[in-house]
């Protein structure tokens, strides 16, 4: 596993190979940290080749003795175990909850037996924990107020690692990221605006938006959100919680125009009835982790043309 510098780097543990944890899988490795995934689907379900120099696990995060082994000489982990998605998840909150916290709760389980923890970093929703947006972009000193089901979950999960640091001593950073995109992110699914505006210009399908267009969010580049993470992990000490995003907001309509200014065409949308688990606005106040990491997010315009450029590189 890892690099030429792996050694005085140390050992990551990236729990999850979906968006997110495949593309920090990635990174991690290049940049010579020794890496190790877990993931029920193993390397053939991640959505990154680039994930190929690491060790995996195969296997379910809430198998407790996988667990132990999958934090056999690890420095670092990252939890970055996905739930049910939006949508799915306002028809079944407890269910919602549990597959966010009954995984969780196993793994630290695991941790608290161990003489000397890794630091465990938990990715979570800054999309929906904090509700409804109503005066700017929202710090992460702003109480948790959730208003839908994918909120409770996510909120549920922060408690749940936050009980666990309080017991144990040992330090859990929280990361609330806005709304991700970028190369590696799968259409198809309650969420990932951008993904669902490509397909649909692929599929020449229209695109489904629900409520009317206007809905304000942030939305963060896949690379940045990496560089943010990579920041903070850096630091001798890290916050409780940081907010990764850009700040800026965004409505839905004006990603679709963004997108047809890119592509010189036209994308014909189908609005329908908005979803309980959608929020109006949402945008995050980031300017803790830009003085901690110093990193400038590329302009949502720049994303969607890399995003773009990466689609047809792949083709």
């Amino acid at each position: 596993m890892g690099g030429a510098n792996s050694d005085t780097l140390g050992s990551r543990l990236i729990v999850g190979s979906g968006f997110i944890g495949s593309t920090l899988a990635a990174s991690s490795s290049r940049r010579g940290h020794r890496t190790r995934v877990l993931s029920r689907s193993g390397r053939s379900g991640t959505v990154r080749d680039e994930c190929a120099p690491v060790d995996w696990c195969v296997g379910d995060a809430a198998d407790q003795d996988l667990m132990r082994h999958a934090l056999q000489d690890i420095d670092e982990v990252f939890w970055c175990v996905g739930s049910r998605l939006p949508a799915e998840s306002e028809s079944d909150l407890v269910g919602a909850i549990s597959d966010r916290c009954t995984p969780l709760e196993q793994a630290l389980d695991v941790l608290r037996e161990m003489s000397a923890s890794p630091k465990l970093y938990l990715f979570s929703s800054g999309g929906t924990v904090y509700g409804e947006s109503t005066g700017g972009p929202v710090p992460e000193s702003a109480p948790t107020n959730p208003i839908t089901a994918y909120g409770i979950a996510n909120v549920s999960a922060e408690l749940v690692a936050r009980r666990y640091s309080n017991e144990t001593g040992n330090p859990v950073t929280i990361f609330r990221c806005a709304n991700v995109y970028g190369p590696g992110q799968q259409a198809g699914r309650s969420q990932g605006l951008l993904a669902a505006t490509l397909s649909a210009v692929r599929s020449g399908e229209p695109l489904v938006i629900y409520g009317d267009g206007q809905s304000l969010r942030d939305y963060v580049f896949i690379d940045d959100v990496v560089r943010m993470v990579e920041g903070i992990a850096a630091l001798e000490s890290a916050p409780d919680v940081v907010n990764i995003g850009t700040q800026t907001g965004s409505t839905v309509d004006e990603v679709v125009r963004l997108v047809e200014n890119c592509l010189q065409l036209e994308v014909v949308c189908e609005y329908r009835d908005v979803r309980r688990s959608d929020l109006r606005s949402i945008v995050l106040d980031t300017s803790l982790v830009r003085s901690l990491t110093g990193v400038t997010p590329v302009t949502l315009e720049d994303g969607i043309r890399l995003t773009i450029l990466d689609a047809e590189g792949r083709k």
